[in-house]
Parts: structure tokens; C-alpha cells; sequence
């Protein structure tokens, strides 16, 4: 099956709705991305509750077979799949396109495996749920709409981009923390296990997805007045 998703963002919406900024300096410290951030932990913490592993499930409880398997994930599945749907994404939420996210959403879909889409989408429903209360909702709100009706699919990381623009979440943040519930989730049942580190950590991946597929920094622009 294939597992990679290729996107083609003119004008690169995320950087867009990013407004201006060098990938390597997200404003967050080498901790914050490794460890993530005390209110998004919160916001999430539903899913880590009541939500199985989505695509990260690990075969065994053996701390290198974990790693190994969380290297082969991240090399073939998150870095050319999940970073650039999840990038696409944040760009469609910062312009209300609900209507292509939902496509998007759609063509993600295909890309999963029938446990994987269950999954995500319980994932993607207790987090709707969570946010149900939230004020001024904007495209989530009107994504949500779309989903109670049966026109979208509540996949767990479209409505992670929805949720990360409405609470402006920077676009290092949101894939730091969309890999960080796919590790946590796929190990929560496992006895204590170290985190990755080294060139499969989250902060040396989200580095990586920052600077683009070819490892050279890069830099997110949108056009500035000078008054």
C-alpha cells in the first residue's frame, strides 16, 4: 500500500499563514519541542485518555524493536506523509477553505489502512468534542458542521490543523505535537519507554520537515508595508 501523500501547496499556504519566519526559529526552545507545551498537553489530553494508537502501533513492548519501528515511522510515514497533509492543511484552515479540507481529507483517507482510519477518526471526534465550547470556531466551527451533517471525515489531524489555527499555533508547534500524540499514543499501554532521540527524535524531525525535503534551511515569507 502506498503510504506517502504527495501535496502540491502553491504559494505554500502554510508559510502564508505563518506570516513571516525562518523555519529553524519557531520562537520555542529545544525543550518545548521535545517535551511540548503544558496547555496543548491539556487540550489533547481526551485523546491520550480515550484514543488507541492511529498509525504508529508498535509490534513489541521491547524498547529497541519500539525505537526501530518508531525510526522506519517517522522515515517513511510521517516526514513524507503527515508533515506535508498537515502543512497543506494549516494553510486551508487559515483561509476557511473547509470545503477542500474536507477533500483533502478525503484523499488522506485513501492512504490509511482500515484500522487506521477507525482510529483516526475516533481520535478526530473526541477532539471536536473537546473543543465543542470553544468561542469564535471560525473554519472549525464550519468544519464541524460538515462532519455532523456526513460531508467530511473527522480525521484526527485535519481537525488537529483546524484546532491549531483557531488557538494560532505556530507550524513547528503543530507537527511537533501531531508526531508527539502519534508516539504517545502508540506507547501509552507499554511499560515506561524512553523517548527517541538523536536523528529520530521529534525535535530533530520537525527540524528537518521545517527546512524542506532537500535539508536546506528555508524561509517562510509573506510580503511586509513599509509605512
Amino acid at each position: 500500500m502506498e503510504t506517502g501523500l504527495k501535496v502540491i501547496m502553491a504559494g505554500d499556504q502554510f508559510g502564508a499563514a505563518a506570516g513571516s519566519i525562518v523555519a529553524l526559529e519557531s520562537g520555542l526552545s529545544l525543550e518545548e519541542l521535545e517535551h511540548g507545551l503544558d496547555w496543548v498537553r491539556w487540550l489533547l489530553q481526551s485523546v491520550r485518555q480515550r484514543c488507541e494508537g492511529i498509525c504508529f502501533c508498535p509490534s513489541s513492548s521491547q524498547v529497541g524493536t519500539v525505537h526501530g519501528e518508531w525510526r522506519v515511522f517517522v522515515r517513511d510515514r510521517f516526514e513524507p506523509g503527515h508533515g506535508p497533509m498537515l502543512r497543506h492543511a494549516a494553510g486551508l484552515a487559515a483561509t476557511s477553505g473547509v470545503t477542500a479540507l474536507a477533500e483533502l481529507a478525503r484523499t488522506w483517507s485513501r492512504q490509511l489502512t482500515p484500522r487506521e482510519k477507525l482510529t483516526s477518526t475516533e481520535a478526530g471526534l473526541t477532539l471536536l468534542r473537546a473543543t465543542q465550547g470553544a468561542k469564535y470556531q471560525g473554519a472549525l466551527g464550519r468544519y464541524r458542521v460538515l462532519v455532523d451533517e456526513g460531508n467530511a471525515i473527522a480525521d484526527c489531524f485535519i481537525i488537529w490543523a483546524l484546532v491549531g489555527q483557531l488557538f494560532q499555533l505556530t507550524p513547528i508547534n503543530l507537527l511537533a505535537e501531531a508526531m508527539r500524540l502519534e508516539w504517545e499514543l502508540g506507547v501509552r499501554d507499554l511499560d515506561i519507554m524512553p523517548e527517541p532521540h538523536g536523528e529520530y527524535s521529534i525535535a530533530s524531525a520537525v527540524t528537518r520537515m521545517a527546512r524542506g525535503h532537500n535539508h536546506e534551511p528555508r524561509v517562510l515569507t509573506r510580503e511586509r508595508r513599509v509605512g
